[in-house]
């Protein structure tokens, strides 16, 4: 697995956390920054998923299991 997608969860609780803090500020700038970071997280989410069913297409399930 490449180490950058080792790394990303790191990164997405860190956002994500970033996110919690500017909702719980709720102030409308904080929030639409707040949902700007949970989509970017969600993004990141679905990528990673797309890439494990492409592991699966290929008939590799053990290589998917590493993106789910």
């Amino acid at each position: 697995m490449p180490d950058d997608a080792r790394r990303e969860p790191e990164w997405r609780k860190k956002q994500w956390g970033e996110a919690e803090d500017l909702r719980a500020a709720g102030a409308v700038g904080s929030l639409r920054a707040a949902m700007s970071i949970y989509n970017d997280c969600r993004n990141v989410a679905t990528t990673l998923n797309d890439v494990g069913n492409i592991y699966v297409g290929l008939g590799l399930p053990q290589q998917a299991l590493k993106f789910y």
